[in-house]
């Protein structure tokens, strides 16, 4: 799939998008059906949709999504929610679920998502207190929650989470923020909360959490950020912490561990666009900042980014995000597919150039790895066994077989040429004889076919149980 940066902005269009590859791409065509006031906050989800929240009616709009940029406008949802701006939007993966924000009563609404907002779900019992400004959804197989930022003590509201929507209130927190708190994000692990806020001194709230809800507020980091924070994010490895604020240098980026919490500050970037930022959007190769304007440049500044800080500022794009300069961005969110594959006995396919994939939860990793060259993979069971590893160098391959369940020990190899092996059994295995190599099956009956068979160890596959097909 591409790559995009969507953006919404405070003057019309409203909403844009460029294509993304190591820096600015084709800014793509404005939706058909703008919308019709600010936009305070966008979001891509599931890669399948874009949806912002609004100043005005409807407050919350969604535009499908694809590789050719923006299709329809969904149609708004049969409630709208309440009757003020809203402040923010978020997405609930597991349940497939839309959350939003504003200064309504119960100041949180939230709708079920299928190609479509559903029917709201119905409010929470105890309802948030007052503005809400910012909102976290924790994605977890078990035990989902929402926490919602708001404008006045306890600053903070929680709810457990199902496809069934909102849960008892848990308990505040024991250490209180001591101001509005804006944003927030759940830890990928999902065992810490962390929300902007504009309280002095502070300005970064992060929580452990668990089954309960809250726990422990961790430490502040040695640095805190330089004014008011608007919207914390976890890398998707969740070993970073960064947050846009208000003063300069406007970003701050820590380590981050659940165990210990904030790490030293990082270096600042060596340049940003020197104003207010708004939002802030992390993929495993860049951070945007939405921020105020300066008059100077466009409102979005983007950094390439890995496990020594930020890099060099990418250069404007070609076509400007906003050519007056006097546009703010208040939203910036990455349409980017982070390392993801799942099966549970059923068929699977997986394609792409880059697969450094990586379980998602804590745990033992299950890797798929590819260098240089593209790969397709398929079968009926994808329960990968630890550290068994499919390879490839610089060329494509396929592998197809009843079983995925691969083992370690069985090679075939070749060089400076082209092989095909068949067989009734692919229980595979090499001796060395002197100088000479072999391959041998048993039983069962095989072909071996190639313009050199003396072979190399440079490529690798394994595979146990059913027949099984290479070609390279």
């Amino acid at each position: 799939m591409a790559k995009f940066l969507g953006i919404g902005l405070s003057t019309s269009p409203y909403i844009c998008a460029y294509s993304w590859s190591g820096g600015w791409g084709t800014r793509q065509s404005a939706p058909t059906t703008l919308p019709n006031s600010i936009t305070n906050r966008a979001r891509f989800i599931a890669n399948r949709a874009i949806l912002t929240a609004n100043d005005s009616s409807p407050y919350l709009n969604a535009w499908a999504w694809s590789d050719s940029g923006f299709g329809s406008k969904y149609s708004d949802p049969s409630t709208i929610p309440g009757s003020t701006a809203a402040s923010f939007v978020g997405f609930n993966k597991k349940t497939s679920s839309i959350a939003v924000t504003n200064n309504t009563s119960p100041r949180i609404y939230a709708y079920p998502w299928s190609n479509g907002f559903g029917t709201k779900h119905t409010d929470p019992a105890a309802a948030v207190g007052s503005n809400a400004q910012g909102l976290a959804f924790r994605n977890s197989d078990t035990n989902d929650a929402i926490v919602v930022g708001q404008s006045s003590t306890p600053y903070l509201k929680a709810y457990p989470w199902s496809s069934s929507g909102f849960g008892t209130a848990y308990s505040d927190p024991s250490t209180l923020p001591a101001a509005q708190c804006y944003g927030g994000e759940f830890a990928p692990s999902g065992n810490a909360v962390a929300m902007g806020s504009s309280a002095t001194g502070v300005r970064l709230y992060v929580y452990a959490w668990s089954s309960s809800g809250f726990g422990s507020k961790y430490a502040n980091p040695a640095t805190v950020p330089a004014g008011a924070s608007q919207y914390p994010q976890f890398s998707p490895k969740g070993d970073y912490l960064i947050v846009g604020h208000s003063t300069t240098p406007f970003v701050s980026v820590y380590p981050w561990s659940d165990s210990t919490g904030f790490g030293t500050k990082l270096s600042n970037p060596s340049t940003t666009n020197g104003a207010n930022t708004r939002d802030n959007a992390v993929n495993s190769e860049d951070i945007a900042l939405g921020q105020s304007p300066n008059g100077v440049v466009s409102p979005v500044a983007v950094f390439p980014w890995s496990s020594s800080g930020f890099g060099t500022r990418y250069a404007e794009p070609s076509t400007t995000v906003d050519s007056a300069k006097t546009a703010t961005a208040w939203g910036v969110t990455w349409n980017w597919n982070e390392y993801t594959l799942t099966a549970n006995q059923q068929s699977f396919s997986l394609t792409g150039i880059a697969a450094n994939l990586t379980k998602a939860s804590s745990g033992t990793a299950y890797t798929i790895t590819a260098s240089q060259g593209s790969f397709t993979l398929t079968g009926t069971d994808a329960s990968f066994q630890t550290g068994k590893t499919i390879t490839a160098s610089e060329g494509s391959f396929a592998l197809t077989g009843v079983s995925a369940n691969l083992k370690t020990g069985k090679t075939i190899t070749a060089s400076h040429g082209s092989f095909a092996l068949t067989g009734s059994d692919a229980d595979l295995f090499w001796t060395v004889a002197g100088d000479s190599y072999s391959i041998a099956v048993d039983p069962g009956a095989f072909n071996v076919l190639a313009s050199e068979t003396q072979f190399h160890v440079d490529r690798s596959v394994f595979c146990e149980n059913g027949t099984i097909s290479v070609t390279g």
